[in-house]
């Protein structure tokens, strides 16, 4: 034979049946006082004497209920308390996890960030490079046409079509940029000997109140 044990009984159960058991004794309490009043007023002092010790034993029950009933509901407000603490610290952790996460995503992203950063530059150099070596090569090819030019008038002396040798005309379609006037970019790029040593970062004030005298401390990572 399965015995089943009874369900508990909730908390909001127990203040109910405390609060019945309160109103009942209220009841047999005022009852009992309503006769031994009117048996005061009857002079009836036999009946007086017979329910005064069973009014003193009812008030009692009385204040014992409503005593239970207190109870319970200071019980219930702690209880209340208490699962609205839980609640708050339980949303505190979460938000502090969520802080956590976005910090380290934060800081991730802060890292790769800088890597690019670095990577860019050193492509951009390695594009300008490229660049000045391609306009070398530009003059070279001119002076080559030059080159080419005056074997073909010197040939042409050799062959009696010319009287004496002529200034070859030469190409100057790529150092013309170089020239004032012409391209600025492609000027600078021919004075450009390569990348310098970057300059410190400009100082960052960090604080409201930087030192007397102090005109900004290097900008660090939050982190």
């Amino acid at each position: 034979m399965t015995i089943t044990a009874p369900a508990p009984r909730s908390l909001d159960d127990r203040i109910a049946e405390a609060r019945e058991a309160e109103a009942s004794q209220r009841q047999a309490a005022g009852k009992l006082s309503a006769r031994y009043t009117a048996a005061v007023a009857a002079a009836d002092h036999r009946e007086a004497s017979r329910l005064k010790p069973l009014l003193d034993e009812a008030q009692e029950q009385m204040l014992i209920a409503e005593g239970a009933v207190a109870a319970l509901l200071s019980v219930q407000q702690q209880l209340a308390q208490q699962q609205a603490e839980k609640t708050r610290a339980d949303d505190l952790a979460q938000q502090r996890a969520r802080a956590q996460q976005i910090l380290g995503d934060a800081i991730a992203a802060e890292r790769l960030a800088h890597s690019q950063v670095a990577d860019h530059i050193t492509r951009m150099y390695a594009c300008l490079r490229a660049a000045r070596d391609e306009f070398g090569q530009a003059q070279d090819a001119e002076r080559a046409v030059a080159a080419a030019q005056r074997q073909a008038i010197a040939a042409r002396v050799t062959a009696g079509e010319l009287a004496a040798p002529t200034r070859p005309p030469g190409a100057n379609t790529a150092s013309v940029l170089a020239e004032p006037g012409g391209d600025p970019v492609v000027g600078a790029l021919v004075k450009w000997t390569g990348p310098r040593e970057p300059p410190r970062p400009r100082p960052v004030i960090t604080t409201a109140e930087p030192p007397a005298g102090a005109r900004g401390a290097t900008q660090r990572s939050p982190w």
